[in-house]
């Protein structure tokens, strides 16, 4: 048989030839992605996510012109409990780019291996309602997959550069939604104990987890479920018992207003350094101005959160409607306005902005966005039926 020049041995003996063998033997068995990008909702998936808006900066923005292209090796980890340990199991998966090549040519085909997925401990195989993790594993450069569209492809994201509503003038247009941020903003049942839909959240809390996370290679984000209410027994009973730490809510709020003036004024010298007292506040505003790269600079985002945060948070909450994600209300449901305004042709009419061809690219690299467009992205999930 053939011989490898640099290790002398025969092909079908090749140390590389052999741990693909073996990684392709271990995970024949199992099932492939069968939830595509474009169907994932807050129904299929277990804490109530969502395709990111395409039109927002960073992620996965070229994850349409991905597919999935099998499974690249299984991985155990010893995971620590509170009580004891258990060995937790992974699959790697790669995908492959189907772009045009430069000269017109054919698909790509550059394969990227990923993090994958976490198996169930019990059956061994992907859980459902479970999706792929996209970080890159296979250098350490996290942001190799969207280098090789930039730089092979000459592709890139365009971003939409402003929000979408003003910060004070749209404020009495949405009166259930001001009274959800003034009446219950915050929950302390919102971070640990909401149901699927949300329920259980505050105000802020609906706005928090909407928020992109500003992880490199995100393709979902965490919404409300539209036909559901946010408020629910846990959110009422924590809502309640706020009288009995009156006091000590005084004294933290005398506190923490000292320290977020002294914050304010930009100390210590970290620009995204969030102001004490308002913290969830000044982070999810933070990342939305990143997402949409809106001309904001971390000290305007301190004084917008520190003199007006009701004017902010009910700015933030129109963004993520009107970008498909519900964050939820406290005493009502979606409207059908609501749910237009969410509409995938609303968001993409509204907005008009995603992938684009450099001009270094020329008709090759329109092409190919035209391409994506037409894509409905790959399978990322499990069923979870």
């Amino acid at each position: 048989g053939h011989v490898c020049r640099g290790c002398g041995c025969a092909i079908a003996a090749h140390p590389a030839t052999k741990e693909a063998l073996s990684a392709a033997a271990e995970t024949m068995d199992v099932m492939p992605p069968n939830v595509s990008i474009a169907d994932i909702s807050y129904h299929n998936t277990p804490q109530g996510k969502v395709p990111r808006p395409a039109h927002w900066k960073g992620g996965a923005w070229f994850i349409r012109l991905l597919e999935f292209d099998g499974y690249a090796a299984k991985e155990q980890t010893v995971v620590s409990g509170r009580k004891h340990r258990r060995v937790q199991t992974s699959v790697k998966m790669r995908w492959r780019c189907v772009a045009p090549n430069t000269d017109g040519t054919g698909p790509c085909g550059e394969t990227f291996v990923t993090r994958g997925v976490f198996f169930d401990d019990e059956a061994q195989m992907p859980a459902q309602g479970v999706l792929a993790d996209f970080t890159f594993a296979q250098t350490p450069n996290e942001n190799a997959m969207a280098e090789h569209f930039e730089n092979v492809h000459h592709l890139t994201m365009r971003s939409v550069g402003k929000w979408s509503t003003s910060l004070v003038a749209g404020w009495c247009e949405s009166p259930k939604v001001c009274l959800s941020c003034l009446c219950c903003p915050y929950s302390i049942t919102g971070s640990c104990c909401c149901d699927s839909g949300g329920g259980g959240r505050g105000f802020l809390n609906g706005v928090e987890v909407g928020a992109p996370t500003g992880l490199p290679h995100e393709i979902v984000v965490r919404g409300s479920d539209p036909d559901k209410i946010q408020c629910n027994a846990g959110c009422a009973a924590s809502n309640l018992m706020a009288p009995l730490f009156i006091p000590h809510l005084a004294v933290f709020t005398t506190v923490g207003l000292a320290v977020s003036i002294v914050t304010c004024c930009g100390f210590p010298c970290d620009d995204d350094f969030p102001p004490f007292i308002l913290e969830s506040c000044y982070k999810s505003r933070r990342q939305l101005v990143k997402a949409l790269d809106v001309p904001e600079s971390a000290a305007q985002t301190r004084l917008i959160t520190m003199c007006c945060c009701p004017c902010s948070e009910v700015q933030q909450w129109r963004e993520l409607r009107n970008s498909g994600i519900w964050p939820g209300l406290m005493c009502c449901t979606a409207s059908a306005a609501d749910k237009a305004a969410m509409e995938p042709s609303a968001v993409r009419q509204r907005y008009g902005v995603g992938i684009e061809a450099k001009p270094s690219g020329g008709a090759v690299a329109r092409q190919a966005v035209a391409y994506a467009e037409k894509l409905r992205g790959p399978n990322v999930g499990w069923s979870i039926n």
